[in-house]
């Protein structure tokens, strides 16, 4: 595992990340689809008015988005910048998540490389919180938490790996088994590190 300790002061990630804002800003979307970002917001706001739980037929429980949208809806009413400045801190967050997963596997300036992949997630940064978007981003998270969980051995890093590799699976249920592969290959690797030490 490569090992940087000053990681997000290299000038190549704040490159990569202008690029990252400015093909949000390009791609920048002022209205509503009504067939997709639209129903989503419909559904959250049933859920605020204590309507059947969110299904289709590849899903089989409400997204753990659509319950963060319909929190939000229950605080700030149903303004759709809200539901943007959500999906902009999550995918702000994924971008850097993704960043210091790409530094600590990959070696060399290549991580840049790998860094500089987040730029296809960008068009969704401004735009409406898409449940399939965010349960990606969670599974993201939980990687990263991971990488610290076995660096640092860090119990809060274990739990909230797991947090949010269950949200993930939780919101897209495709997820499931690559989120339970994740947390079973960190446990090995943290019995292995343990039997070298």
């Amino acid at each position: 595992m490569a090992q940087e300790k000053s990681w997000e002061k290299d000038p190549g990630l704040w490159v990569i990340f202008f690029l990252y804002l400015l093909v949000a800003a390009l791609t920048f979307n002022r209205g509503l689809f009504l067939s997709d970002e639209g129903y989503q917001l419909y559904y959250s706001w049933l859920l605020t008015r204590g309507q059947r739980i969110y299904k289709d037929f590849f899903l089989t429980v409400a997204p753990f988005n659509y319950l963060v949208q319909a929190l939000l809806l229950e605080i700030f009413g149903p303004k759709l910048l809200v539901s943007r400045l959500y999906s902009a801190l999550i995918g702000l967050a994924g971008f850097f998540s993704l960043a210091y997963i790409s530094r600590k596997t990959v070696a060399g300036r290549y991580w840049l490389c790998s860094a500089g992949l987040c730029i296809i997630f960008s068009p969704n940064l401004f735009n409406f919180a898409q449940h399939a978007v965010m349960s990606k981003y969670y599974m993201v998270f939980s990687l990263a938490l991971a990488l610290v969980w076995l660096e640092r051995g860090s119990l809060l890093a274990f739990f909230a790996s797991g947090i949010c590799a269950g949200i993930a699976g939780f919101s897209y249920q495709s997820l499931v088994a690559v989120a339970a592969a994740e947390l079973c290959l960190g446990l090995w690797l943290r019995d292995r590190n343990k039997s070298r030490g």
